[in-house]
């Protein structure tokens, strides 16, 4: 997820919200959901226990220090080892580093596809994206869309798959704006 669009967003709701974002601009984990073929299901969270945020501060500092294969998880049935994987797995296609070396930089205008085929050609799956629009008032015709996520999906054994299995996308060409 982008921070910096998902703050834009929030403060279009309201002039009082504000928001604190990360320092460097760096993608972040929106999160990681097991889904069915075909289908955005299940599309839940489980509300079952609290997010120990040291904990999870330990394990990416084991990551980080021993790379992906620690061997931390094989695969994942409680919500801990689900929060490790999704830390491996972000290490591992790392949004930021994909897009840069592409050429790619945070507040410049690009066209959705050569954002797609960048990431594509790192995963060597198709994957998604999702962007907000705002129409400006005062000039209705005029939208400018925002990059908010990128979506790479994985099999049960955490290998890139085509995310058109899973979620239809959209067709629209459009300029990106935000990143």
């Amino acid at each position: 997820m982008w921070p910096h669009t998902l703050c834009y967003s929030w403060k279009l709701v309201s002039f009082k919200n504000t928001c604190r974002l990360p320092e460097s601009k760096i993608w972040t984990i929106h999160g990681f959901w097991p889904a069915i073929t075909q289908t955005t299901r299940p599309n839940y969270c489980s509300d079952k226990g609290k997010l120990n945020l040291d904990l999870l501060e330990e394990i990416q500092q084991e990551l980080d220090t021993n790379g992906p294969n620690t061997g931390l998880v094989r695969s994942f049935s409680s919500q801990i080892e689900q929060r490790v994987k999704t830390l491996e797995i972000f290490n591992s296609f790392d949004v930021t580093k994909i897009l840069t070396k592409a050429g790619f930089h945070a507040g410049g205008k690009y066209f959705a596809e050569d954002l797609i085929k960048s990431i594509e050609s790192f995963t060597g799956k198709n994957c998604q994206i999702d962007c907000i629009f705002y129409i400006f008032k005062l000039q209705r015709q005029r939208k400018e869309y925002y990059l908010y996520q990128v979506k790479i999906c994985f099999d049960k054994s955490f290998k890139p798959i085509d995310c058109s299995k899973m979620v239809p996308s959209s067709e629209e060409e459009e300029e990106v704006e935000g990143y």
